[in-house]
């Protein structure tokens, strides 16, 4: 009798260790289907293209749907991982702090006001459900929201958190945010529960991450393409050579930091006895630059024909083009009248860098100043009040040397830069050589200073020689 009995009980022990595992087993094949359904729902989205918005919303309810909640929210992370602010949120998702004034007047017929309460909020990390999921790293779960003192227990009854899991969102052990759900529709969250959001937050954080990834991919590509354009541009606005000019030598040299730069230079054919020479520096960089130095380029070539005043061709061109530059946008700009008949210039100084003389055989420098401020950022009264125009008689073997900052301002290792003092003594030491070789020794020196240290600005320089 004894003997039937231990094995019954036995036999009751093994039928209901084995009904505890089939229980389990089919708990983990279902949690597995429901993640692969969720992953086929995520990726479907994801191959869309969907954007980030749209993706962790397509989440939120995927995840609500399958655990069968009444709300939800993704919260990410600030860049110092500091603190958390909600991106998503998909139902009645009460805020984390009961400081949120007249809302639960509200909340019933606007939800939207509610969403916005929510998404207006900062949770630090460690505080509250959500920022102590953040800090811990961890999933947790309130079974009883009225018993947690995590849980803010605000007034109204539609915004009570009976239940809520929240889990964080990793990607290689670095929290990027957290996922939340409250208030489950058949009662209150398990361990099961838990297990199976644990499990979406999981396949969630790849694809976000995978999104975040896609999209800075499409971000560059779209960059690149706009830099494509902008070279394009860039390269028609350089001149091909320099012009052969009957008892002148001229050179230039020109080096963007980037792969686009914001300097340019030019020639003019203003009349048969006169030549334009222009050197400009728009602020700024990319496409928006480009199309900015491309349209002062036309204007120029337009307004300058037949004009022998270069004040009065800045001052129209600045005119025509302050309204229509964006407000952080200016072209530093000299430009410069050569008249090749008597060899004379007249210049004038847009806030660009003076002109460097160097006279007397090379014995001698002089820098020729000339007030005027940038184009672009007076629509013309103070514009026109502050421009001058300079004038310059040439000799024999006099040389113009006309240069943007990036040439001043270049670094070496100690960050000393090359300075005008440098430029000067470059032009001086080769000035009976010719425009070419001096614009040579200008470039290489600056080379040997710097040193192989990155350039960090464009370097634009153009030599002319009287012969």
């Amino acid at each position: 009798m004894l003997a039937a009995l231990i094995l019954l009980f036995i036999y009751i022990r093994l039928k209901r260790r084995h009904f505890l595992l089939e229980k389990e087993k089919n708990a983990l094949v279902q949690e597995k289907e429901v993640v692969v359904c969720f992953l086929q729902d995520i990726g479907e989205a994801f191959s869309e293209g969907m954007e980030l918005d749209d993706l962790l919303k397509k989440i939120i309810n995927c995840s609500i749907n399958l655990v069968g909640a009444s709300a939800g929210a993704i919260f990410l992370s600030d860049p110092q991982r500091k603190y958390l602010v909600a991106k998503i949120v998909e139902g009645i998702f009460p805020p984390m702090t009961d400081n949120i004034g007249l809302v639960a007047d509200k909340v019933s017929t606007k939800t939207r006001y509610l969403e916005d309460i929510l998404k207006k909020e900062k949770i630090e990390y460690g505080h509250s459900v959500i920022g102590e999921a953040a800090k811990k790293e961890v999933p947790i779960l309130v079974e009883d929201g009225d018993k947690d003192d995590r849980v803010p227990k605000l007034k109204s009854d539609i915004l009570r958190i009976r239940t809520m899991m929240a889990v964080p969102l990793k990607i290689k052990n670095e929290v990027i945010g957290v996922m939340a759900i409250v208030n489950k529709w058949s009662g209150r969250f398990t361990s099961t529960d838990l297990s199976l959001f644990n499990s979406l937050a999981d396949q969630a954080s790849v694809s976000i991450n995978n999104a975040r990834f896609y999209h800075a991919l499409a971000e560059k590509n779209r960059i690149d393409r706009d830099l494509e354009i902008a070279k394009d541009i860039q390269q028609l606005l350089i001149p091909e050579r320099c012009p052969d000019i009957s008892g002148y030598q001229v050179a230039a040299y020109s080096k963007a930091a980037l792969e686009l730069g914001g300097d340019y230079y030019d020639f003019i054919n203003v009349d048969d006895d006169h030549l334009g020479i222009v050197i400009a520096d728009v602020s700024g960089k990319g496409i928006s630059a480009a199309i900015v130095m491309a349209t002062f380029r036309g204007m120029l070539n337009i307004i300058a024909r037949g004009n022998k005043s270069p004040k009065s061709v800045l001052s129209e061109i600045n005119r025509i083009m302050y309204s229509d530059m964006k407000k952080d946008m200016f072209i530093s700009v000299l430009y410069l009248i050569l008249n090749t008949r008597n060899h004379s210039i007249v210049a004038s100084r847009a806030g660009h860098e003076p002109i460097l003389l160097i006279h007397d055989q090379g014995r001698k420098h002089k820098l020729i100043k000339g007030n005027g401020i940038v184009i672009g950022i007076d629509e013309g009264d103070i514009f026109d009040k502050n421009l001058e125009e300079t004038s310059i008689n040439l000799l024999k073997d006099d040389i113009i040397v006309l240069y943007t900052d990036g040439i001043t301002e270049a670094m070496d290792m100690q960050r000393r830069e090359f300075s005008r003092e440098n430029l000067i003594d470059s032009v001086m030491v080769s000035s009976a050589e010719n425009a070419g070789n001096i614009a040579k020794n200008i470039e290489d020196r600056i080379a040997r200073f710097t040193g192989g240290v990155e350039q960090h600005d464009d370097i634009t320089l153009l030599v002319l020689k009287k012969v």
